[in-house]
């Protein structure tokens, strides 16, 4: 899980609640490599976007929850002068990168729960 007090964690920690889901924080990490390192070693679960997963280590596989939907808006901001070739370049390689690296059909439209193969 995030750490307690930030923004994320209290999302998450609403949203399970919400469910009546109340699971037990073994570890809080900020870092979501290092999250789905620790899931592949088998010692929990993580709870990370699409994004994360597209470099996941071996042993980690992915369950989908339906009940549990979080999304995210990526927004590249620019000023109202900047709006030349090179902005215009960089906007759309961007893009280009975001679109391409989506592992779901719907970018950020799911939550991807990870465990160890194997594990319940």
């Amino acid at each position: 899980m995030h750490h307690p007090g930030t923004v994320d964690a209290t999302v998450i920690e609403r949203l399970f609640a919400s469910c009546n889901l109340h699971p037990r924080v073994a570890a809080y990490c900020d870092d979501f490599n290092a999250s789905l390192e620790l899931a592949a070693a088998g010692l929990g679960a993580a709870l990370v976007p699409e994004l994360a997963m597209v470099n996941r280590p071996d042993g980690v596989v992915t369950l989908d929850v339906p009940e549990i939907r979080l999304a995210r808006s990526v927004f590249a901001l620019r000023t109202g002068d900047a709006d030349d070739a090179r902005v215009r370049v960089f906007m759309d390689q961007l893009a280009d990168i975001l679109r391409t690296r989506s592992i779901g059909p719907v970018p950020g439209a799911g939550v991807s729960l990870t465990r160890r193969r194997g594990n319940p």
